[in-house]
């Protein structure tokens, strides 16, 4: 998982699990604010996390996640919600 469209996103955070969310950074691509989705469990994740990395929107799993995910990834890129 890397760099992908915030719907590409919404539907693995749809079958992501509480034990393996999708941590969410803004990124730069091209030019472009882009949306970079990782897992959240892995050590280099959970250490950007707890250093407070600026670029950090948030971690999201499951189908009640996806409302809340959709509108952080759509502010981050700065379109309209």
């Amino acid at each position: 998982m890397s760099i992908s469209t915030i719907e590409v996103i919404k539907g693995r955070i749809s079958s992501a699990t509480k034990d393996s969310k999708i941590a969410l950074f803004k990124a730069m691509k091209n030019g472009d604010v882009t949306i970079d989705a990782v897992f959240d469990n892995t050590i280099s994740t959970q250490k950007r996390i707890a250093e407070g990395c600026e670029k950090y929107i948030g971690s999201y799993y499951g189908l009640a996640d996806i409302a809340d995910a959709d509108i952080e990834m759509r502010r981050a890129k700065g379109l309209s919600l």
